[in-house]
């Protein structure tokens, strides 16, 4: 399943039905505002409870901002997490008070250091706020009481606060305590306690978030993710590094999530096959299973087995630097990569058709394909990517194009969107948005799209020009490709692309197959 839209993002997902096997990659996310959407739609659309990969094409704010979103949230998700697990760890006492002081003392303690091989702090800071507390006491004297029972021990030698900005531990600290105590006397389950805790302490420390865009919660969909980027270049987006690392900023003060297990790969070798084959659990492909190589990085275009990388310089290197991987599932393939332009594009198109990429499992080369399935459309359909002669090459049914609405760029170009109406192996062309007039593609200039001859090209959703507008239907492109139809053989290769058809009556979901 490949899935492009919800901010200039593709999301990957080879799934087996049959035992369960899953792998996912993500590559990029859009502009920061977008990072929450891109979020949602894995969480709740495509239905992940994990990530296996994110992947940055490139590092310009409309590609990587999302993403640096989607950590940030996630770092705030993992901290919470922790402090909500010291908290469920201390036994109930025999009055509010003593469950208000005994939780505030571990939650305090754990934001300071103590947590992991040092919780047994924790655990005696709650035990003595408990014994030092008084059944007169209201709230504000239990937290303070846990939080001097937390100072008491202190944080652990040569171990940095989880949060550094003294008010925001104390709150978290507070509201863990007094949603802890609220919970036993309203006398819930366990699962509806932990969720009140985790939610006062998230609440307590949200809006300390530097960034607005990062305040989301991702159930720490991300905390395990490996990333996939270019590296530590003078390119780099400010605070990307530390973002993978579980460090962010609260109230304008260091904090960072303990529980954040990332593992990053940095401009991954060209032929590499990054779907299974790389991360903290690489191995190889399983048989049949769909694969992803890399094809560019680094202003470098693969050329073939042995053969010396093409250097590309178009005289803007940071779309020169793009990550382009080519998706093969047996005899499909679908193609993406960032921001390339058609001086990368055309020698790398060029190669793949007839030079075999690299089997991971050793042997020599893999078949050339004899075309493409689909791909993406390069820097949104600018009209410096997706050239006549790269169509020649690819020879795809499909052109896929995500770009929203800037009146400082307009994308997708004229020309491009006219070069795949008239190109004779492409049978359609989805667009996520087209706000910008074109007569090759009927929506843009309020026609049909379904019912005016000639036309080639879908605008997915409804075409809204404000991006972010709620309960709008986004221009989602969900394409599909099963086992059965991923090979020449058997009954041919099937694509099914799946979008929302404003022009249809009446207007939902629709599913384009095409047989090739």
């Amino acid at each position: 399943m490949i899935d492009v839209g919800q901010g200039d993002s593709t999301l990957i997902v080879a799934r087996n039905t049959g035992t369960g096997q899953q792998r996912s990659l993500l590559i990029d996310g859009g502009i920061s505002a977008q990072g929450e959407t891109v979020h949602n739609y894995i969480a709740n659309t495509a239905g992940l409870n994990s990530l296996d990969h994110m992947l940055i094409t490139h590092y310009n704010e409309d590609h990587g901002g999302g993403l640096r979103m989607m950590l940030l949230a996630d770092n705030l998700s993992s901290l919470v997490r922790t402090l909500t697990n010291t908290a469920m760890a201390v036994p109930p006492g025999v009055d509010r008070p003593e469950d208000v002081a005994g939780v505030t003392a571990a939650v305090y303690s754990a934001a300071i250091g103590n947590y992991g091989v040092n919780a047994g702090v924790a655990d005696d800071a709650a035990d003595r706020a408990q014994n030092r507390s008084d059944q007169h006491d209201d709230d504000d004297d239990a937290i303070d009481v846990g939080i001097t029972a937390a100072q008491h021990y202190g944080g652990p030698p040569g171990v940095a606060s989880l949060i550094v900005h003294a008010k925001r531990k104390a709150s978290a600290a507070g509201a863990a305590g007094m949603a802890a105590a609220d919970a036993y006397e309203d006398g819930v389950a366990v699962p509806t306690r932990r969720n009140r805790i985790f939610t006062a302490i998230y609440q307590a420390l949200v809006t300390g978030m530097q960034v607005q865009n990062s305040r989301f919660r991702t159930g720490n969909l991300y905390n395990a993710t490996h990333v996939i980027d270019l590296g530590n270049t003078t390119m780099m987006a400010a605070g990307w590094n530390t973002a993978i690392t579980g460090n962010f900023l609260l109230g304008g003060n260091a904090a960072r999530a303990p529980g954040a297990a990332r593992n990053r790969t940095s401009v991954p070798a060209l032929g590499a096959e990054v779907l299974w084959n790389s991360g903290p659990n690489q191995m190889l492909p399983p048989a049949l299973a769909p694969q992803a190589f890399v094809i560019s990085r680094a202003s470098q275009a693969w050329q073939g087995i042995g053969v010396a990388p093409y250097q590309i310089a178009t005289g803007f290197p940071d779309n020169d630097t793009s990550i382009g991987l080519l998706i093969k599932f047996n005899d499909f393939y679908y193609y993406t990569a960032g921001d390339l332009a058609a001086n990368g594009e055309n020698q790398l198109m060029n190669a793949i058709m007839h030079n075999g990429l690299p089997n991971p499992a050793g042997g020599g080369a893999l078949p050339v394909p004899d075309c493409l399935g689909s791909f993406k459309c390069s820097h949104h359909g600018a009209d410096t990517s997706t050239s006549a002669g790269f169509l020649a090459n690819a020879q795809s049914i499909h052109a896929l194009i995500s770009a929203g609405f800037n009146p400082a760029y307009q994308h997708p170009g004229d020309a491009t969107v006219t070069r795949l109406a008239g190109d004779p192996s492409v049978r359609l062309f989805f667009l996520t948005n087209c706000n910008f007039q074109s007569k090759a593609v009927a929506a843009s200039i309020g026609l049909n799209q379904l019912t005016t001859p000639n036309s080639y090209g879908r605008v997915a959703g409804d075409n809204n020009p404000v991006n972010l507008a709620v309960g709008r239907h986004r221009g989602d492109i969900r394409l599909r490709v099963e086992q059965a139809g991923s090979t020449i053989a058997g009954g041919g290769r099937t694509v099914r692309v799946r979008y929302w058809e404003n022009d249809q009556v009446p207007a939902g979901v629709r599913t384009v197959r095409s047989d090739y």
